[in-house]
C-alpha cells in the first residue's frame, strides 16, 4: 500500500514539475519576463500543483485500496429430501386401477352416404342477337365507303381567261383560293359537279380537313354557278 502511495505522489510531482516548466518557458520566452522572475513563478506553480495533485489523486487511491471488499456469504448446503414411502396396494385395488385406466372402446361411426351429384342437362347456348343496323349507321357506312378519292375535272387555266371569284363561297379565303387555283379549280361549276370521292380527293389536299362539307361548298357553288347569290356572297359584295 505504501509503495502505491509513493508512486502516486512521485507521478503527481513529476506532472506538477512539467506544468511548472511550461509556465516558466511561456513567461520567459513569450511574455518578456526576466529569467529569475519566470523561474521563481515556475517553482511556486510546481509546489502548489504538486501538493494539490498529491492530495487529490493519492488520497482517492488510498481510500479505494483500504476499503476491504466484503467476503462472500456462505450459502447453506441443501438438505436431501426425505424419501416418501410408496403406498401398498392389494391385488384387488391394482385390478380396479387397471380397469379404470383402460379407455372404453369408441362406437364405430358408419360413414354417411355421399349423395351423387345430379348431372345437369347441358343447355345449348342461346344465339346472341346482332343489333339491326339503323338507317343512320347505314348512311354513315355508305358515306365512308364512298370516300374513295377520285380526281375531279381540273383545268390548266380558267375558261375564257377569266376565273370565278371563289372567295364568294363561305369558307374560302385568299390563301385557299390560291390553293384551289393551283390544283386546277377555277370556276363555280367545277365545284358544283363534285361527288363524294372527288370531295375526298380535294379535301385530302387542303390544310383544314372537312371544310368542304362543313361549309357546304357544293350547294353554294351551284347557286353561284346558276347566276344566283347566297347570303354570304351578298355581304361579300357589299363589303
Amino acid at each position: 500500500m505504501m509503495d502505491d502511495m509513493d508512486d502516486c505522489r512521485r507521478k503527481s510531482w513529476m506532472l506538477a514539475a512539467g506544468l511548472a516548466l511550461l509556465v516558466f518557458l511561456v513567461l520567459w520566452i513569450f511574455s518578456g519576463w526576466g529569467f529569475f522572475g519566470a523561474l521563481l513563478t515556475g517553482i511556486v506553480v510546481m509546489l502548489l500543483l504538486g501538493l494539490l495533485l498529491a492530495n487529490l489523486r493519492c488520497k482517492d487511491n488510498t481510500v479505494t485500496q483500504a476499503a476491504p471488499s466484503p467476503a462472500p456469504r456462505a450459502q447453506p448446503a441443501p438438505q436431501p429430501a426425505a424419501a416418501t414411502p410408496a403406498p401398498r396396494t392389494g391385488k384387488a385395488e391394482a385390478g380396479k386401477a387397471e380397469t379404470a385406466a383402460a379407455p372404453a372402446p369408441e362406437p364405430a361411426v358408419e360413414p354417411a352416404p355421399v349423395a351423387e351429384p345430379i348431372a345437369e342437362a347441358a343447355s345449348a347456348p342461346e344465339p346472341v342477337s346482332q343489333p339491326e343496323p339503323t338507317p343512320g349507321h347505314a348512311t354513315a357506312a355508305a358515306a365512308d365507303a364512298a370516300k374513295e378519292e377520285r380526281e375531279p375535272a381540273l383545268m390548266q387555266s380558267p375558261k375564257g381567261g377569266s376565273e370565278d371569284d371563289l372567295k364568294l363561297i363561305s369558307g374560302v379565303g385568299p390563301k385557299l383560293e390560291e390553293t384551289l387555283n393551283g390544283l386546277g379549280i377555277w370556276h363555280f361549276d367545277q365545284i358544283a359537279a363534285w361527288d363524294a370521292s372527288e370531295v375526298a380527293w380535294v379535301d385530302s389536299r387542303l390544310r383544314f380537313k372537312g371544310r368542304i362539307e362543313r361549309d357546304d361548298w357544293i350547294g353554294q357553288a351551284k347557286t353561284l354557278a346558276a347566276g344566283g347569290e347566297t347570303e354570304f356572297s351578298r355581304r361579300k359584295k357589299r363589303g
